[in-house]
């Protein structure tokens, strides 16, 4: 027998397109609501602004969690705060909920998301 090779610890996770980097289809109380991308750099998320989602969401992702936000600013009405707090269930779903807050409303939706569109 040979001398005894010294152990190596693993490489390291790349966080940079970390669990939440890609393309998710939204469902809100089970209905699509359309697409997202998300972009992950460390533990900073923001999503792509595209047709369905105008406004940019950003946030952090903590291990499997994530909690992003976008602010809302309709033309006629009331400034609200969307927010989301996921948790993945898998590598291709996560679950939680939307809340949307404007002054003197709040509103929670069960929110899915799925790297697939089945």
């Amino acid at each position: 027998m040979g001398p005894e090779l010294p152990q190596s610890s693993p490489a390291p996770i790349s966080q940079f397109g970390g669990p939440f980097h890609g393309i998710w289809y939204i469902y809100l109380d089970g209905s699509l609501q359309g697409s997202i991308t998300l972009t992950q750099e460390s533990k900073e998320v923001k999503s792509v602004v595209n047709n369905v989602f105008t406004n940019q969401f950003e946030g952090r992702a903590n291990g499997n969690k994530l909690k992003i936000s976008t602010e809302i600013h309709p033309v006629n009405g009331e400034d609200s705060t969307v927010t989301w707090k996921v948790s993945l269930r898998d590598p291709n779903h996560f679950s939680g909920f939307q809340t949307v807050k404007s002054i003197g409303s709040k509103v929670k939706t069960a929110l899915d998301g799925d790297t697939s569109i089945i």
